[in-house]
């Protein structure tokens, strides 16, 4: 028998579902990134990230969360208030999801740069993301001149 790959396309909802499932279970689970939310520090299409369950959840982190108990997303923590979270993906200016603690699904330890692994909690990275939250009001035109000069 002739060996053939399969392709079997899944909700997201259905995927998500079942990394929450490993990640719950003790496992790690590496994923393909699609779409812009996360720019410039994680590309759609280009980018993988490797997720971990944690025991606790920090500002800062880059979560997958369940939201508004309809949809997945990968966006970073913004805001911790007792069990209630802010997120807000690196790509976004003004649009904020909130959910609980016990959402998280996982947390993002490693970003998959064009095949080089970059640890998502080393200094560089946090003192990276700090900066860009500084940039808040300006994000929007920052990453259009990022596009425009090709630089994600």
């Amino acid at each position: 028998m002739k060996n053939s790959k399969r392709k079997v396309l899944l909700s997201n909802n259905v995927f998500f579902s079942e990394v929450s499932e490993i990640l719950n279970k003790g496992g790690t689970v590496s994923i393909p990134v699609k779409g812009n939310s996360m720019l410039p520090f994680i590309v759609g299409g280009r980018d993988k990230v490797t997720l971990e369950k944690k025991q606790f959840v920090k500002k800062g982190d880059i979560v997958l969360a369940w939201v508004n108990g309809k949809s997945y997303v990968l966006h970073r923590v913004y805001h911790v208030n007792g069990d209630a979270l802010i997120l807000m993906g690196d790509g976004n200016h003004s649009v904020y999801e909130r959910c609980l603690v016990s959402d998280v699904c996982g947390t993002v330890v490693i970003i998959e740069r064009n095949g080089r692994k970059v640890y998502a909690y080393s200094k560089l990275e946090k003192l990276k993301a700090n900066l860009w939250k500084s940039f808040l009001p300006f994000r929007v035109y920052l990453l259009s001149a990022f596009r425009l000069f090709g630089i994600i």
